[in-house]
């Protein structure tokens, strides 16, 4: 099992997104696609989400963000993260990811 943290900025909180530029070779290439959802990748992840719903997408390979803004924004939300609070990303199968505040 591989895991990483990641610091949340504003920006992240602003836009709805956690940037993944660090922890990018904890993803398989092929779930990575390009920057808009016609250029979806060809494999999906699943993230379970703390405190949100559980849903599947690829990675925005230019922005290198999780594609699905929304959920994010849930996941941000229901979990009161803030500017500098770290999120925990583990991998716990081929394209299956735990997201996670670090209390």
């Amino acid at each position: 099992m591989k895991e990483r943290s990641i610091v949340v900025t504003q920006g992240n909180i602003n836009n709805n997104h956690l940037y993944l530029r660090n922890v990018l070779p904890m993803f398989p290439s092929g779930c990575i696609g390009g920057s808009n959802r016609k250029e979806q990748a060809s494999q999906l992840i699943t993230l379970y989400l703390q405190g949100a719903d559980t849903v599947q997408c690829d990675i925005d390979g230019k922005k290198k963000i999780f594609r699905d803004r929304k959920a994010i924004r849930q996941f941000l939300g229901n979990n009161d993260i803030a500017a500098l609070d770290e999120v925990l990303i583990r991998k716990i199968g081929l394209y299956e990811y735990q997201i996670s505040k670090i209390q």
